[in-house]
């Protein structure tokens, strides 16, 4: 009778060991999810914010392009069709209204999927 105790208890024992081992590895795979959808989250917040800065950028380019038409040279167009491809691949926008009193300069810069508008009045 005492060798069958012990026998139930080796064989209890391997079991603990399996389910504790099977814990864990449901604990590793679950953190490691966790971690791996945090940083591609990281990542993908981070590039649209260099798209946006870039977008702004642009934006400005298009602004001063408005301005400088404006300002020092009114026979000065602004490239072809008021959208211009810089080499960074983002492009700007340009129109400029003028009333009797002000003028209105809009520009949209735009990188990949984002846009960012940027005006100026005098």
């Amino acid at each position: 009778m005492k060798n069958n105790i012990q026998q139930k208890s080796t064989s209890e024992k391997g079991q603990v060991m399996m389910l504790t081992v099977l814990l864990l590895s449901l604990a590793f795979s679950l953190t490691s999810f966790l971690a791996g959808s945090i940083i591609v989250y990281q990542v993908r917040a981070a590039s649209t914010i260099t798209s946006a800065m870039i977008a702004v950028f642009a934006g400005d380019s298009g602004l001063q392009c408005g301005l400088y038409q404006q300002i020092k040279d009114s026979a000065f167009v602004c490239p072809p069709g008021n959208s211009t491809y810089m080499t960074n691949g983002a492009t700007f926008e340009t129109t400029v209204s003028s009333t009797a009193s002000t003028t209105l300069i809009r520009s949209k810069g735009i990188f990949r999927d984002t846009s960012r508008a940027l005006e100026a009045s005098f």
